[in-house]
């Protein structure tokens, strides 16, 4: 996926859950039911997750093909799976 493709993906995701958030702050503030406010409170995680899945396979993908040929293969192997590790 082309960098500006993958930059308008995030940002649309992330104004996703920006509103999300914003909405969930005014659940509190009126008071709303918790089960209303949890249920909200997935819907954001799961977006944020969604960009989190997003920047993964972006950086999995420039990772492996900055392998091809590279003679720091292990280095490269240890920050992709350092990002991984962070993401699970």
């Amino acid at each position: 996926m082309e960098k500006e493709e993958t930059t308008k993906k995030l940002i649309h995701q992330l104004k996703i859950v920006r509103g999300q958030i914003d909405g969930i702050i005014k659940m509190v503030e009126k008071q709303n039911s918790c089960t209303d406010i949890l249920t909200q409170t997935a819907a954001a995680d799961k977006g944020l997750k969604r960009a989190a899945t997003l920047l993964l396979e972006n950086q999995m993908y420039n990772c492996a093909q900055s392998l091809e040929g590279a003679d720091d293969m292990d280095h490269k192997v240890q920050e992709l799976l350092s990002v991984f590790k962070k993401f699970l």
